[in-house]
Order: structure tokens, then sequence, then C-alpha cells
């Protein structure tokens, strides 16, 4: 049975394939996070270096690579023209405070910012695709971009694709779930200059505190079914897996212990910065939420139910409500 939100992703596959792909001069700027990824990264690179779409430029943060990583990188660099790649220091704080970093860095200024991991194969016209989407946001509108993944093994092996969403990308989403792969999220430089504004917050992950503020002030936010990359599989990436069955049970193992209630409580933070840009609507769910987690009892379940909040399949909503009344949401 196709739902009302699988119509509109084939609208909006629709209009994307309608939208006239000249004209498009955006600036690009990918946002490169590395730490000893010398063994995937030049498959990475040259992915990059076949984009159809072709003004764009890197921005490396590496994070103290002890590998080839940095050789793999200067190699590179010197073989595009001047100033298409620049590489620096990470935090050395972990990945996320990596991403962070490199979004916060005028060394990335641009029209468009990319998040990209080390160890993916990008499909050639991944970000032709992103300019096109956002090209069609009113000028001065915050937007983002993000479609599916590709699976793949660490041979490059086709595994399948990351789960279709049954629900929409919103806020009553981004609040409880992150649904969003970071390696596909492209977004523009009035989302960047809001992020930028909530000053050094800790976040969760890079792509869900884009997710959850983007969704929250009411940003465009396009998610498109069709993949835009092949994500590597392995037992070396940080976050990969989450999108298989195993990493969901995984994941789910783990949050019970509160590790799940920490997220919250880091996510809550980080939407007091910029509550003022909130609609009435989403401060009331909000608020709801909220009032949910410091309720007892039945309370907690008419507090949850009044925000709307939810996730994408009804057992993890099955779930979510268990870790509500257990206090570990």
């Amino acid at each position: 049975m196709s739902s009302p939100y699988r119509r509109r992703i084939r609208t909006w596959n629709r209009v994307l394939g309608s939208v006239p792909r000249s004209g498009r001069g955006a600036s690009v700027c990918i946002l490169l996070a590395t730490y000893n990824g010398g063994l995937y990264l030049r498959e990475q690179l040259e992915s990059i270096r076949r984009q159809t779409y072709k003004n764009w430029r890197i921005v490396v943060s590496d994070d103290g690579s002890s590998d080839e990583t940095l050789q793999i990188l200067r190699d590179f660099q010197s073989s595009l023209p001047g100033g298409r790649v620049f590489v620096m220091d990470g935090p050395r704080r972990g990945y996320v405070e990596n991403f962070l970093h490199l979004m916060r860095s005028h060394r990335a200024d641009s029209d468009l910012y990319a998040f990209c991991d080390q160890d993916d194969i990008w499909d050639d016209n991944k970000v032709e695709r992103a300019v096109v989407a956002l090209g069609t946001v009113p000028l001065g509108v915050p937007a983002a971009y993000a479609t599916r993944t590709r699976l793949i093994g660490e041979n490059g092996a086709y595994i399948g694709l990351s789960p279709r969403l049954r629900r929409p990308p919103d806020f009553r989403n981004a609040l409880v779930q992150n649904v969003v792969h970071g390696n596909t999220l492209v977004f523009n430089d009035e989302m960047r200059s809001i992020l930028r504004a909530m000053g050094a917050i800790s976040a969760v992950s890079h792509d869900w505190l884009v997710y959850l503020v983007a969704t929250a002030i009411g940003a465009a936010f396009l998610f498109e079914d069709r993949p835009s990359i092949s994500y590597r599989q392995h037992g070396r990436n940080l976050i990969g897996g989450q999108s298989t069955i195993k990493g969901c049970f995984r994941r789910f193992g783990s949050i019970g212990k509160g590790r799940y209630r920490a997220w919250m409580k880091s996510n809550l933070c980080a939407l007091k910065t910029v509550r003022g840009l909130m609609s009435p609507e989403n401060q009331l769910v909000l608020e709801r939420f909220c009032r949910a987690r410091k309720s007892w009892g039945g309370a907690r379940l008419y507090f949850l139910a009044r925000s709307g909040v939810r996730r994408q399949t009804w057992w993890e909503n099955v779930a979510l409500t268990g870790l509500v009344l257990l206090n570990r949401a």
C-alpha cells in the first residue's frame, strides 16, 4: 500500500527530474573528516573527482592520522588545481567534533556544504542532485537535503539499501530519532549560519544535529528516496551498520542502559539555543515531550501521546514508550 509520504517522495523525485540542470553555479564545499582512513580514502576521493558537478572544493579536517591518510590527501591535492583541497588539523575530540569543527571553520565558506566520510563511494551525480534540489528552495530560506544510502561490504559488494522512511522527516521524528545519514547530507549557507550561531554546543552526532535543528526551526528539509552514495559497512567505521536490522537491535540493546536518555538530554540542551526560532506548534511539541520526561506513571504516557513524537516503525514506538515509562528517555 502506498502511504501519503511515499506519494510525496515520488512527486519530489519527478520535481527533481524536471528542474533545469543548467545555470546552477552554487559553490559546494565538501567537508571531509579523516582519521586513519588510508584503506578506503583513495576510492572516496576518486568518486569525488568524477562528480558531474564541477564547482566544488574540499576542506579536510584530519584528527591526527598515523597511517598513510595525509600522504593520500597530499597526492590528491597535487593532482588538482591550486585551492581545490585544503587540509587542516582536527580538534582530536572524536568524529562529531571533527565534523562540527569543519562546519564552523571560515575556511569552508561557500554556498552549500556536503558532509563527507572517508570510506564511502559517491555516485557520480551526488553533488549535482543536491545542488538541483536545493536550487528549488527560495533564496534566504535555510535548507538541507539528504538521501537513502546503498549499503556495501568491505570489498564493495552490494548488501542492500538503508530503510525507506515510513513517516515524513519532521520535528516530531527528529526529536526522538535520527533518520539522516550524514554522508548524504548537504545544506545551504543560511542553515550553516544558524548552526554556527549555536556556539560550541555538544551534539550526539553532526547529522542528527542538522536534522533536529532544521526541522525545529521550519527549514526546508528535502529527503530523496533514491540513494546517492555507497555506504561501506566494516568493522572500522564508527557509525556503520545502524541501518541494518542487526544494527538496530544492537543499538536498542544499549540505549536501555541510560544512553538514550543522555542523547535526549544533549538534544534538548541544543534546542534551547534555537527555541526563539521555533514555531508555536513545535514549541508545544517540545514542551509536552519535556513534561513526559519529568512526569511519573500515567502522566508520562499522557504527555508523550499529546506531544505526537514518533519513531519510524511501530515496534520502535513501542520501545520508545517503554523507555519513557522506565525513565530511560
